[in-house]
């Protein structure tokens, strides 16, 4: 599963129910929405989504959640190509987190130009459009600090169609975003090959030993800092480079 970039410009859509549903999402509720995704049909559901204010003053990210559908056709939002039967590409979405543009505080453009942020067209016109693996690692990690500095709720109730047992697509995708960033590079260890939480264990060891037949328990003994979930976090770098998919582990310096 990939993490998205959805738009908003405020002049082309006013979204006059912002504040009350943002006052919604705080008070624990489920809130769902239509967003369009310009021209990307490759969205699956389950993706990740970061949702971007443009225009005027302030810009950034606002909002946060999970792709819950494949794209779709719908009316146009811009009356003049709705007007010419002009269709419009849509994905429903379940929000985590909505910051009130108007009184909150965003996280800035300006806050998301360093190391494999820069890669982002900020300045994209385009909905939709992919964050690399990297930058969408290091883009959760300032995103969760700022709502945490600001006290701001995450909601990350499981809705949708989902048979008992079963857990939704795109929790399990949060999930796997979440296990990931337990790897990490670093060029003074290991000769920069990808690591468990920035220590003298590369992925490939783990991996080695688990095709060995070492069983997890013998891992967890075998390491007392290890964690059962450093190797489901291996299992799934794995898994995403057999597919060939890009995986770029977060890049930590030694201070």
């Amino acid at each position: 599963m990939g993490t998205r970039l959805l738009t908003w410009n405020p002049a082309r859509w006013p979204w006059g129910k912002l504040a009350a549903e943002a006052r919604l999402l705080r008070n624990g509720e489920v809130l769902t929405g239509r967003w369009g995704c310009g021209n990307s049909k490759t969205i699956k559901p389950g993706d990740r989504f970061f949702l971007l204010r443009q225009g005027r003053p302030p810009r950034g990210i606002v909002a946060s959640g999970w792709i819950t559908t494949a794209p779709f056709e719908g009316r146009h939002w811009d009356d003049e190509r709705r007007k010419k039967g002009i269709p419009a590409l849509y994905v429903d979405v379940r929000f985590e987190a909505l910051l009130e543009s108007e009184r909150d505080t965003l996280l800035g453009v300006a806050e998301l130009t360093r190391g494999p942020l820069s890669k982002v067209n900020w300045r994209t016109q385009i909905s939709g459009i992919r964050i690399p693996d990297d930058a969408a690692a290091l883009l959760e990690n300032l995103w969760r600090a700022h709502l945490a500095d600001r006290n701001a709720v995450v909601h990350s109730r499981e809705v949708g169609a989902v048979h008992e047992g079963e857990e939704a697509p795109w929790v399990a995708a949060a999930n796997e975003s979440e296990l990931l960033r337990r790897i990490t590079v670093n060029p003074q260890i290991l000769g920069g090959k990808p690591i468990l939480r920035g220590r003298r264990l590369a992925v490939e060891h783990v991996l080695g030993m688990l095709a060995a037949g070492d069983s997890q328990e013998s891992l967890l003994k075998g390491y007392a800092w290890l964690e059962a979930e450093d190797i489901q976090a291996c299992l799934i770098y794995a898994r995403r480079i057999v597919a060939n998919e890009r995986i770029e582990p977060l890049l930590i310096e030694q201070p």
